[in-house]
């Protein structure tokens, strides 16, 4: 059908307008409709937002778990100066579980593993070894000795991969002296458990003939234990790095030698830490408090304002942050204690003087008021946001999915009633189409009987 027929040429009548003048008044709850869509899709993207920096809060949290994430403690090696830096003996590393001291350390030997190397010598690398075994024995342990087959035609290069190949705990390389090869075997771990040094590493080697050449393992070098002497108290450890003599503190040994190191709170550190933590804390509360705010000028469809959920939310996190930590062995139980307050806004500040007065007084249970187990700011805060913010399950993921829902349903009633106003254009336009021939038709009609009567 000709659009022609809708310009009213013949009726005078423009038609496309009243049937846009007509669809115009019948899509009005389109519009609405339409803008509860926005409304809807706004929330949706707010609660994205919430979620999002609950996630930011939750990795924070997860930062400050343990007491040595919490606390910033540093170890000094020596007395700093270029004669007695004391680093070539020991190196120092301190966490928040440290407690502050000085000591005195002698190093008078290091732990070293193990080394066999064989007694011949062998042309190449290629060169073929007798066939037999290998039968490996870290510290005495008997039952877990490891068998190297030998097979008939074995190069040493071959023997080297199939020890580095077993379970057997050692590494085996080969050495070249400038003219020929030996296969060198050696522990993986230093120092020793048995009574002899000398069983630290254990090769039997049995042969069965034929052509090639055995190895005749040797010993290079015993293993050795490490031995220092703390403070007068003589201590032996078969690794170099100790980390067990002193709760939180890693002693790495460097070499044979006398030093002293110390041990003391780094307060510019520890602040650093909870001052992360404050701002993140306050990020998440601000836009907590936007999202449950209205203005005059603001429209509420595209507001979270009344949200229970997100209300609720508010009011866990609040009542976390003001309430006591169980578990706290030291003096500080609460944030308000160390000069952490509330702000009538929800914000977090802090009075810096009060800050460093209670680092000073009790270090350690700072620590605590984040870092104790099930019950400090780290672990309720975490479980809370979690609780939340997770993208599976969390109770913001269900308050996502309940608004998607909702906007479903306002998008099926807007396609329902787009259907329906498709089908009334076409009505409409098929009438005023017909409405014009019709006229046409009369008209020509009047003209044919006009020229007759002429």
């Amino acid at each position: 059908m000709s659009n022609a027929n809708l310009t009213g040429i013949v009726s005078g009548l423009d038609s496309s307008k009243i049937i846009e003048a007509t669809l115009a008044s019948k899509r009005r709850p389109i519009n609405r409709l339409e803008r509860l869509v926005k409304g809807v899709n706004a929330k949706i993207s707010s609660v994205s937002d919430i979620q999002s920096q609950l996630k930011k809060l939750e990795e924070q949290m997860d930062k400050m778990e343990d007491i040595s994430d919490v606390l910033s403690l540093t170890g000094k090696v020596g007395s700093g100066s270029e004669d007695d830096s004391g680093l070539d003996v020991i190196n120092i590393s301190a966490t928040g579980e440290a407690n502050e001291g000085s000591y005195e350390i002698t190093v008078n030997s290091m732990a070293s593993p193990e080394k066999m190397r064989s007694g011949t010598t062998f042309d190449t690398k290629v060169s073929e070894v007798t066939a037999g075994t290998l039968e490996i024995t870290i510290d005495g342990e008997t039952d877990d000795t490891v068998v190297i087959t030998i097979d008939e035609g074995d190069s040493l290069a071959t023997i080297a991969d199939k020890i580095n190949a077993s379970d057997a705990a050692v590494n085996a390389t080969l050495i070249f002296d400038g003219s020929d090869y030996r296969l060198q075997v050696v522990n993986e771990e230093t120092g020793f458990t048995t009574d002899s040094a000398d069983d630290a590493l254990v090769i039997t080697e049995n042969y069965t003939g034929g052509s090639g050449t055995q190895l005749n393992l040797n010993q290079v070098s015993a293993a050795t234990n490490a031995i220092v002497n703390i403070d007068g108290l003589d201590m032996t450890f078969q690794d170099n790095a100790l980390d067990e003599v002193l709760e939180g503190v890693t002693i790495d040994l460097k070499g044979v030698g006398t030093t002293t190191f110390a041990i003391s709170s780094d307060k510019t550190g520890t602040k650093e830490n909870i001052e992360a933590f404050v701002t993140v804390y306050n990020e998440t509360m601000e836009l907590i408090r936007k999202n449950l705010t209205v203005t005059e000028n603001s429209d509420r469809s595209f507001s979270l304002n009344g949200d229970t959920s997100l209300s609720t939310l508010k009011a866990k996190i609040q009542d976390i942050i003001g309430s006591a930590v169980d578990g706290v062995d030291g003096t500080f139980s609460a944030l308000a204690h160390i000069g952490i307050t509330t702000e009538a806004t929800g914000k977090l500040s802090i009075n810096s003087d009060d800050l460093d007065e209670a680092m000073d007084k009790d270090l350690k249970s700072i620590g605590e008021l984040f870092a104790t187990d099930d019950t400090g700011m780290a672990d309720q805060l975490q479980n809370l946001t979690e609780l939340y913010a997770d993208n599976l399950e969390g109770l913001l993921k269900e308050k996502k999915d309940s608004l998607s829902d909702q906007k479903d349903y306002y998008q099926d009633r807007i396609d329902s009633i787009e259907l329906r106003l498709e089908s009334i254009e076409a009505r409409l336009t098929r009438k005023f189409s017909d409405m014009e021939v019709a006229i046409s038709m009369l008209q020509a009609q009047g003209q044919s009987l006009t020229g007759l009567a002429g």
